[in-house]
């Protein structure tokens, strides 16, 4: 487990995601890329949240639910989570 695993929770393959996915536990997707990149394609429930709007977005997040924040190669969402949990 690498240091942002560590200290933000881990990483999912997109087999784990989608395994996820399938449970009554489901968790709330993030799509934290710009939106006509979640135009091009996106999970499938996901909500939209560029990162640059998730600050200011956040009270629409629950608390007491599993939060996967998605992009396109890791680093977007990589952010977000660690806004996230900085936020608590």
């Amino acid at each position: 487990m690498n240091l942002i695993s560590r200290m933000f929770g881990h990483s999912l393959s997109a087999q784990e995601l989608s395994e996820k996915l399938k449970t009554s536990a489901r968790p709330l997707v993030v799509d934290v890329r710009q939106p006509e990149e979640y135009r091009e394609a996106h999970i499938s429930g996901a909500k939209l949240i560029p990162l640059g709007d998730l600050s200011q977005r956040m009270p629409e997040l629950p608390k007491d639910k599993e939060i996967v924040c998605v992009c396109a190669s890791g680093s977007r969402s990589s952010s977000a989570t660690k806004l996230l949990a900085g936020a608590g």
